[in-house]
């Protein structure tokens, strides 16, 4: 049976309000792939103790490369969900009259989501990035670095702005009280050059605060991101 028949009532819907449940249940499916993609990696001293040594470098090699397959897979989880989200909420705006009232804003969010798909969300590319790396015996590793270093930050960043929009147009079709808010997490935003600077004066010591960051950057930030995506399921589903 199609898992998605449990949303349709026994006695059928208009064609606009079926095409919005089905949306709702694409919806939640981006949201559920997260236990696929929004992982945090074991603790940063048995990784930097115990497994880079144990290893060879091994270890070390491998989560340089899952640091970047992270961003990557949540980059593109993160995508879908927001298009389907625009989706919605123009499929709303529809059913209750309002889509001259709402398009301009969804219109809006598409752009700025279209273009963060070629900056602040394009996934970083792991595989290439590594093999780069190796190719030139190291030195792109640095690239890597800089990349990885605001890659949470400006997804998260995107996120609120996201947010901010999407609670305006529900807040105009009555499907909020209140505002959807993101917490930005200030600590994200490192200046890559002056880090590099710090970790060259401190001779290598404050670069292993830096790679604890990029390390657990996301730790904190997938409790706020889940959050938001509950209580934005919880209200489509409602709707």
């Amino acid at each position: 049976m199609d898992s998605n028949a449990s949303l349709i009532p026994a006695g059928g819907m208009s064609q606009s309000t079926a095409a919005t449940v089905q949306t709702v249940a694409r919806l939640e499916q981006s949201i559920r792939s997260r236990s696929e993609t929004d992982h945090k990696f074991l603790n940063w001293w048995i990784w930097f103790l115990l497994l880079s040594w144990i290893t060879l470098g091994i270890a070390t090699l491998y989560y340089f490369y899952r640091r970047m397959s992270r961003i990557d897979a949540f980059s593109r989880r993160k995508q879908t969900y927001y298009d389907v989200l625009i989706e919605f909420t123009e499929r709303r705006a529809d059913v209750a009259g309002a889509a001259s009232a709402i398009r301009p804003l969804t219109e809006q969010m598409r752009a700025a989501l279209a273009e963060a798909s070629q900056t602040s969300l394009k996934p970083i590319g792991a595989g290439l990035n590594l093999l780069l790396t190796f190719i030139t015996l190291g030195i792109w590793g640095w690239v890597v670095i800089y990349k990885v270093n605001r890659a949470w930050d400006d997804r998260q960043r995107f996120e609120a702005a996201f947010d901010d929009q999407l609670g305006q147009a529900w807040l105009q079709l009555g499907l909020l009280t209140h505002p959807i808010t993101f917490k930005v997490d200030e600590g994200k935003r490192r200046n890559f050059w002056l880090w590099l600077l710090l970790s060259i004066v401190t001779l290598g010591i404050w670069y292993l605060v830096w790679d604890y960051r990029t390390f657990t950057d996301p730790d904190r930030l997938y409790p706020e991101y889940h959050s938001v995506e509950d209580a934005v399921l919880q209200i489509a589903r409602t709707a």
